[in-house]
């Protein structure tokens, strides 16, 4: 590898060891990168970048945000880094808000109303509520 790309004192398990230490997102993230590299070493930049933001916004931060980028499958620096650039770590996740129940009402029909119905009498006439 180029002398800009080598990182001779680290290790995966090195970078783990540091991730552990921030929050189980940030090490499943960091896990992600390293596993989906065909060397360990191509993916240390991008985890080094990520861990390195720990210091500037805060292990809770970045933890959550790592949460999030695994969320939406995409264990990359760029998705961590824009999603504390727009503070979004805090926002629920989609699908993650509960449903409010749809208030009843006399226009409102229930999947019962668009099953045929037979006619009684005669089995082979199939109507609809239409």
């Amino acid at each position: 590898m180029p002398p800009n790309h080598q990182f001779v004192d680290w290790n995966p398990g090195r970078i783990l060891n540091w991730a552990q230490k921030i929050g189980p997102n940030v090490t499943a993230l960091v896990k992600a990168i390293l596993e989906s590299k065909a060397y360990p070493e191509q993916g240390f930049r991008a985890c080094m970048g990520i861990l390195s933001l720990g210091k500037k916004v805060g292990n809770n931060r970045l933890d959550a945000a790592c949460a999030r980028a695994m969320h939406y499958n995409s264990p990359r620096y760029k998705t961590v880094f824009t999603i504390l650039q727009n503070n979004q770590e805090s926002q629920p996740l989609l699908g993650t808000r509960p449903c409010k129940p749809i208030p009843k009402h006399d226009n409102l029909r229930g999947p019962e109303y668009f099953q045929p119905q037979i006619e009684q009498g005669d089995e082979n006439v199939i109507t609809t509520n239409h």
